[in-house]
């Protein structure tokens, strides 16, 4: 899709419209749904700054009405599926809270299941929309691999509102990330869900990030989770090895 530019304002997000990076067709290549054929309605932005992050901040998104969202989606269900979900990712979905409780329940009712991928950390802008969402992939942030600060905290109230419907656990690891970390993520998954998916994903080289973990890494990471939870699983980013966005 070329999606035709708008000037965005600064209450988008308080709005019945969001500011869209892109939407389009793909495999998902990321948590317990790899492999799965969606559409991607890729929001802009996000108020985090994740040094592993290979989303770019478009350098002029496009402002799309509601129904203008939910029609694209359409178009590329008639075109390339018919699919069972659409992810709704970023940047930050839930930066655009108030256009998403106009969208879900389209796309809920044109027989779509929604698939919100978030950084776990809006808990209140969750609370508005959770009744919508069918599976949530929420990332809790390592800081050995995000070089900021933890968000223990805002994923604990994350989690509080997100176990109200399916959800998996992402963690990304570095070449950087201690197990202890993993460790303290996987035991507060655990409080919440002790049979919850938790993915350990290895960042992928991009740009000039180049501190991706070694395979001789990864068991301890495992070890560290399964002292908390049950599925545990290495999963990387499969997009990336068959050449799709």
């Amino acid at each position: 899709m070329i999606l035709r530019q708008r000037p965005a304002t600064s209450d988008q997000r308080l709005t019945g419209s969001a500011e869209i990076h892109e939407i389009f067709f793909s495999f998902q290549g990321e948590g317990i749904l790899v492999g799965e054929p969606m559409v991607f309605v890729r929001f802009a932005y996000c108020d985090l700054a994740c040094r592993f992050c290979d989303t770019p901040p478009p350098k002029t998104p496009t402002l799309m009405a509601i129904a203008e969202i939910a029609g694209e989606v359409s178009r590329l269900n008639a075109a390339e599926g018919p699919f069972r979900f659409v992810s709704l990712t970023g940047g930050e979905p839930l930066r655009y809270a108030a256009a998403l409780r106009g969208l879900l329940p389209r796309l809920i009712d044109s027989g779509f299941k929604t698939y919100l991928e978030s950084d776990g950390t809006k808990a209140r802008e969750l609370e508005e929309v959770i009744q919508w969402v069918h599976l949530i992939a929420m990332d809790i942030k390592l800081p050995s691999s995000t070089g900021m600060r933890p968000f223990w905290t805002e994923h604990e109230s994350f989690l509080n509102v997100a176990r109200r419907t399916e959800y998996f656990i992402k963690v990304v690891v570095t070449g950087s990330t201690p197990a202890r970390e993993v460790n303290e993520a996987a035991r507060l998954a655990a409080r919440f869900n002790p049979n919850t998916p938790f993915i350990i994903q290895p960042a992928s080289p991009f740009g000039d990030f180049r501190d991706a973990p070694g395979a001789d890494a990864l068991p301890a990471f495992v070890r560290a989770a399964r002292a908390h939870l049950e599925d545990v699983r290495v999963i990387g980013q499969n997009h990336k090895l068959i050449g799709v966005r």
